[in-house]
């Protein structure tokens, strides 16, 4: 599997292709968001960043998001290599 800064592989069910991505330059990243029903609505519930900075370092990290009015604090990580 070629790896880049990040790889990303997606398996849904019901779709028959698997999904697999990531940046192409070197200093390249993503943003990641998942939705999730509540009630029946759509509510953003989480967001995953990968992201290049200097000196080779990669961070990966993800952060619940909290609902609306919800002001505890939310869970979340934070994952740092080498390139």
């Amino acid at each position: 599997m070629a790896v880049r800064n990040f790889w990303l592989v997606i398996e849904v069910d019901g779709k028959r292709t698997v999904t697999s991505c990531g940046p192409q330059a070197a200093g390249g990243g993503f943003v990641a968001t998942v939705w999730q029903r509540d009630n029946g609505r759509p509510r953003k519930v989480a967001v995953v960043r990968g992201s290049a900075k200097p000196n080779d370092r990669l961070i990966l990290s993800a952060q619940e998001t909290p609902p609306p009015g919800d002001l505890l604090p939310r869970v979340g990580f934070v994952v740092e290599t080498k390139r």
